[in-house]
């Protein structure tokens, strides 16, 4: 008897918790994204990554600009809060049996952390690279599905 009610009220609080750790994380008030891009020792976004997250994000509806804030458009430099700071990343497990994570973190004008995207992949049959890759191919499958609208009401103020 006991079982089954902390069954539920394990249910109810991981629900109240997922509801509280997605409450207000949306893109529809962006217009605009600008995305770091990764740079390695042995070159700039060697496997893709900010390449992949840029091109989901055109594709959902988002503008990308650049970085420099001296090209960015007119409208942008009046209200540079229409834009998402995107800050593709990615770690191994650290272990030959942890996968490999790809994540992109957006920021909003005042710094605020918006939403976290995450997505991994592992094989052990696979090199690193190649996890790497197909890690970074589901976070732009997740970002693919991403549910975005411009709404200038949920654009932030400074």
């Amino acid at each position: 008897m006991i079982q089954p009610r902390v069954a539920r009220l394990s249910n109810l609080l991981l629900f109240v918790v997922l509801a509280c750790a997605t409450k207000g994380q949306s893109l529809n008030g962006f217009k605009y994204v600008a995305v770091r891009t990764l740079q390695y020792a042995s070159g700039n976004d060697i496997y893709g990554m900010s390449f992949a997250v840029q091109n989901s994000l055109n594709r959902l509806g988002l503008i990308a600009i650049p970085l420099d804030r001296g090209q960015w458009p007119r409208e942008v430099t009046l209200n540079p809060c229409l834009v998402a700071w995107v800050a593709p990343n990615h770690v191994s497990g650290g272990s030959i049996v942890s996968p490999y994570i790809a994540s992109v973190l957006v920021k909003d004008c005042n710094n605020n952390n918006v939403i976290e995207l995450k997505a991994t992949a592992f094989n052990g049959y696979r090199s690193a690279d190649d996890n790497l890759v197909v890690a970074i191919k589901n976070l732009a499958k997740k970002i693919d599905h991403y549910a975005y609208t411009f709404d200038a009401g949920l654009t932030p103020k400074i």
